[in-house]
């Protein structure tokens, strides 16, 4: 099933990326799995890209675990949601749409904080 995801490039500008040991939320401990409904597994949840202008998520940062050197995607969050019950987010792509999300380079983006630059 293809997706309405498309490769493309997170513009960084004041994007920050944040990374799981950095983050709270439904999950508790958060060491999520990255899930699609119909194919299971796809990765792990590494962290996230945010906008703090407008004080939100933009990607997921999902590690593809398939390959033996790590290779990091960003996934829109717009194709996500929280499953609480399987401990995982649920995305809108398949194996091969990962293909297409820009992959993620921790350069391009400063660390988040909350203390003004």
């Amino acid at each position: 099933m293809q997706t309405s995801i498309q490769r493309g490039t997170a513009e960084s500008g004041e994007l920050c990326y944040l990374a799981t040991p950095d983050l709270t939320g439904p999950f508790g401990d958060l060491d999520v799995e990255v899930r699609n409904r119909t194919y299971g597994k796809l990765g792990r949840l590494e962290g996230v890209v945010v906008d703090p202008a407008e004080r939100r998520v933009r990607y997921l940062v999902v590690d593809d675990e398939r390959f033996p050197q790590r290779h990091p995607h960003l996934v829109p969050l717009d194709a996500a949601q929280v499953d609480v019950e399987h401990h995982a987010l649920c995305v809108e792509a398949d194996e091969i749409d990962l293909m297409f999300c820009e992959d993620f380079n921790p350069n391009k983006f400063r660390r988040f904080s909350l203390r003004p630059r």
